[in-house]
């Protein structure tokens, strides 16, 4: 017992611990209100709760399909009421006669509702609040009469299926999964299913950063835990006592599990109460597949049960991580060999989670995973098979024997190692044969300049170089990736071939290509109107040559009208900034410009990259006790400092060039340069950019913003790094305030620099972000070379004379 106090007052009495499970509560619980309050409906449902849950509780009883009506309906009185408004808004004559057209439609088809619209009192805004969250409770119900229909159906799917060749061998993997899935899923057959409020449920189980955050905090455990008695060389004392070191490994697992699983009681169940609180807890008695999100679910359960078993499942899955992450720490006595191992192991669970197919041969290897197992609802959520060796087996089952089967190798793997092996600090492998190979071909003539000193400690002592290669593998992958275009529609496929003959400067021969296929479409729905009029045809005729022309107006004609629509708009762009109008491929170029995800990627992994070199770049020299030596230099610690900013810069531009530049040489090797010097203002979605600046000179604005942001990340972080005197310190603060932000902006569209440019926002914001930029690198700087120097004002030195 008191080994067990011992280790729980090692961890408490560590400031940096406590601060980190404030600091990342605190974040956690802001990011995870932040982004519910990005998202349309659920900002719609927490203004509207009452109604919401009004309607739900109307219409919960109902069956489905009735309940899919009456809401159908309630809709249609909003569009309708809409409609009116957009009316009375409007002072377009042309768009007045449209809006006319289709309210007298609505009249006519749905007479009921036109009459009830008619008596509304709503503002425009309590309309479209109303529209969204009735849109949300329709398509609930659209689900919920699918998902009775597909389960309904199972088994008679089931025996047809096994009866096709593909799926006919019995014994195999494909025809016993079917059968199983049938009778895994007869359990959930005849299951009430609810409309109801199912975001608490569904947001709070898909928040990823905090799977992030509890990860870190256990590995800044583990480094307490395991490194403080190694690094000061106090397991030999150990040995010696009456029963060696087993009761302090296994104090020490002890204290790791049960802060483990705190920690995740406590974060997972606060997501569960914010959602709650935030956008309503809804009926919590209601069966699981009511929830769009787990119809894949073949487990008859209550939605507070599941989140029982999901909460259950995560703390397992983090305790049994947690064992892992104590296996390396004891099995690798070198706290540098440690990092690298980790990250090179995270990183291959990545590579196969990702990268892996899931109808791959070495599916396996996918999902008997840990980022699979913490990801989402994977476990209990998402029905799934999985061929072992030709055996059907469950996910579920899967992984309750890997959990099984890894901890308890975990677990003993750290107890006979941490007794039977010398727990003392040592080089890892790698490092003789490199000091081998540095003596034979490297001669030290001289002295070492120190920006040259400085390369060496950052590159090799606090391990950049590992950084660079990995990135090396990015740039080469990003490269070498195939982003030509897959079309997912005919339209889009007519679409291409119109704008291969037309992309460049609208020419009065284009001009006229455009006018002879207007005409050619005009004759179609000419011939289109004759053949419904003309009696010598038969009904069986007339069907056939009527589906035939609306084939080619569906796809062919559409992209015509879609080419129809972009030459009008580049004709009015042209004349209202005196240029010559020019067709653009907007499907290829918004790959370039309109990618939020590769955008959010790109520069989260550039953050990402900046903060592990940056974090060691002045906490090395307290680390190895040289900090005092500095301070009696002839030139004092400002040459330092220059040589170490120049150092992270350099870095800093090569992550940048190996992020972002083999995609930009990939995409002109794909699509070539045609289209690069052309105006962005030709594109549709860039129609307020409000200048125009080319493809190209957009490309570089935005590359000169990442740049001065990443430099001054880079600036600021290295001040963190002076500072606090701790590079993992600073490497959490940094990742806390930098790179958690980015992971959440992935999913949202609108924080983008691309899009102050849609919105013509940009004029201001660039300037704005640079000269932020410049102001932080400014700070920043000024407080590296305060601290770092040996300048003192004189009323400091005249206190110190009189003292």
């Amino acid at each position: 017992m008191k080994l067990i106090m011992f280790e729980i007052y090692k961890l408490f009495s560590k400031k940096l611990l406590l601060i980190c499970l404030v600091l990342f509560f605190t974040a956690n619980s802001i990011f995870l209100v932040y982004t519910q309050s990005n998202n349309l409906e659920v900002k719609t449902v927490h203004t509207n709760l009452s109604d919401y849950e009004n309607i739900i509780s109307k219409y919960s009883d109902y069956v489905p399909t009735e309940a899919q009506r009456q809401l159908e309906s309630e809709l249609k009185i909003v569009e309708i009421a809409l409609q009116f408004d957009r009316m009375a808004d409007n002072s377009n004559g042309d768009d007045l006669k449209n809006l006319g057209r289709i309210t007298e439609q609505y009249k006519a088809e749905n007479p009921e509702e036109y009459k009830k619209a008619r008596a509304l009192h709503y503002t425009k805004q309590e309309l479209l609040d109303k529209q969204t969250y009735l849109s949300n409770l329709v398509n609930q119900c659209k689900s919920l009469v699918d998902y009775s229909s597909f389960i309904g159906d199972m088994d008679e799917r089931a025996q047809m299926q096994t009866k096709f060749s593909v799926f006919a061998e019995e014994g195999s993997f494909s025809y016993n999964n079917i059968l199983k899935t049938a009778e895994d899923f007869k359990d959930v057959n005849n299951t009430k299913l609810k409309i109801g409020n199912n975001f608490a449920v569904e947001n709070s189980t898909t928040f990823v950063l905090t799977d992030l955050l509890v990860f870190a905090l256990v590995f800044l455990m583990c480094i307490y835990i395991f490194t403080l008695e190694r690094d000061k060389e106090l397991y030999g004392l150990i040995r010696t006592a009456k029963y060696g070191r087993m009761p302090l490994i296994i104090s020490k697992l002890f204290v790791l599990i049960f802060f483990t699983i705190l920690i995740c009681a406590v974060y997972y169940s606060s997501n569960i109460a914010l959602c709650g609180l935030y956008s309503g807890f809804g009926d919590m008695t209601r069966n699981i597949q009511s929830c769009e999100l787990f119809m894949n679910c073949n487990l008859k359960l209550q939605i507070w049960q599941y989140l029982v078993l999901w909460g259950l499942s995560k703390i397992i899955t983090m305790c049994v991580l947690a064992l892992f992450i104590a296996f390396i720490f004891v099995l690798v006595k070198n706290t540098g060999m440690v990092f690298v191992v980790t990250a090179f192991w995270v990183f291959i669970e990545g590579v196969l989670y990702l990268a892996i197919g899931s109808n791959s041969p070495l599916n396996q290897l996918k999902y008997i995973n840990f980022l699979y197992f913490l990801s989402g609802n994977n476990i209990f959520g998402n029905y799934l098979n999985i061929n072992i060796f030709s055996h059907t087996v469950n996910i579920t089952l899967i992984y309750v024997i890997a959990m099984i089967l890894i901890a308890i190798a975990s677990v003993t793997v750290i107890c006979m190692s941490f007794v039977k092996s010398a727990q003392i600090t040592t080089n890892n492998i790698f490092t003789p044969m490199l000091e081998k190979v540095r003596r034979r071909f490297y001669k030290i003539q001289g002295g070492v300049s120190i920006f040259k000193g400085e390369c060496f400690k950052h590159y090799k002592g606090s391990m950049a170089i590992i950084a660079i290669i990995l990135l090396v593998f990015v740039a080469y992958g990003n490269a070498t990736d195939d982003i030509s275009v897959v079309y997912s529609s005919a339209q889009e496929s007519a679409y291409s071939a119109y704008i291969d003959k037309l992309e460049g400067e609208l020419t009065q021969e284009k001009e006229d290509y455009l006018r002879q296929q207007q005409d050619y479409f005009d004759g179609l729905n000419e011939e289109l109107n004759t053949i419904s009029t003309d009696m010598s045809l038969s009904a069986e005729e007339k069907e056939i040559r009527i589906t035939a022309i609306d084939s080619i107006l569906k796809t062919k004609g559409a992209a015509f009208e879609e080419i129809s629509n972009q030459a009008s708009y580049i004709k009015e762009v042209g004349e209202r900034y005196h240029i010559t109008p020019i067709f653009i491929n907007y499907i290829v170029y918004k790959r370039l410009a309109q990618n939020p995800s590769r955008e959010w990627q790109y520069f989260t992994l550039l953050m990402a990259v900046i903060i592990f070199i940056s974090s060691d770049i002045f906490a090395y020299e307290h680390k190895k006790h040289m900090i005092d030596l500095i301070r009696c230099t002839k030139k004092g610690k400002l040459r330092l400092v220059l040589s170490k900013v120049m150092t992270l810069s350099l870095t800093t531009l090569i992550s940048y060039t190996l992020i972002y530049l083999p995609y930009y040489i990939n995409f002109i090797k794909t699509f070539g340069t045609e289209s690069l010097n052309t105006p962005v203002v030709f594109m549709q979605d860039f129609a307020n950019i409000g200048s125009t600046i080319s493809v190209n000179s957009m490309i570089f604005i935005t590359a000169a913003v990442h740049i001065a942001e990443a430099v001054s990340v880079m600036t600021a972080v290295a001040m963190l790094s002076q500072v606090l005197k701790n590079n993992i310190l600073s490497m959490i603060v940094g990742a806390v305030i930098v790179l958690f932000p980015c992971l959440l902006c992935m999913n949202l569209t609108d924080i983008r620099l691309y899009t102050s440019f849609q919105k013509g926002s940009w004029m201001w914001i660039v300037p704005s972000l640079i000269v932020l930029c410049v102001f932080l690198l400014m700070i920043c700087l000024t407080i590296i070379a305060f601290n770092f120097s040996n300048i003192e004002f004189k009323a400091m030195r005249r206190c110190k004379n009189e003292a």
